[in-house]
């Protein structure tokens, strides 16, 4: 099980970049994990679901401020690694796969992922 949630982390993690909510422009984990709750529904289902309707701008915003901010990048990725290996969630690795493309993002998934990078 463990090892499933750290391949959920590392497709979160690529997933999204950062979100709206900043303080002084950069985000806090309050906010990253505040974004991603409208998907989590459709991360951890049991199988096949559909991703609701609030899903996908909620990680639209934190995928378009991706490539503006390295500080909020790290900031999203280290919040999602903490709440992938907190185990509160069971993530479902291959519906982390697909929100990607069902979501129109442009941030590409790598599996291989360093949070300060």
């Amino acid at each position: 099980m463990a090892s499933n949630n750290v391949l959920a982390f590392l497709f979160l993690a690529t997933i999204v970049g950062t979100m709206v909510g900043c303080i002084d422009g950069h985000l806090t984990c309050h906010n990253v994990v505040s974004r991603i709750k409208p998907c989590l529904p459709y991360l951890t289902a049991k199988g096949p679901a559909f991703v609701a309707p609030t899903c996908c701008p909620a990680v639209q915003s934190l995928d378009r401020r991706a490539g503006h901010h390295k500080k909020d990048r790290v900031t999203v990725c280290e919040c999602l690694r903490d709440l992938v290996l907190s185990g509160e969630y069971k993530f479902n690795v291959l519906n982390a796969m697909t929100l990607p493309s069902i979501c129109h993002l442009k941030t590409v998934i790598n599996p291989i992922i360093d949070c300060p990078k």
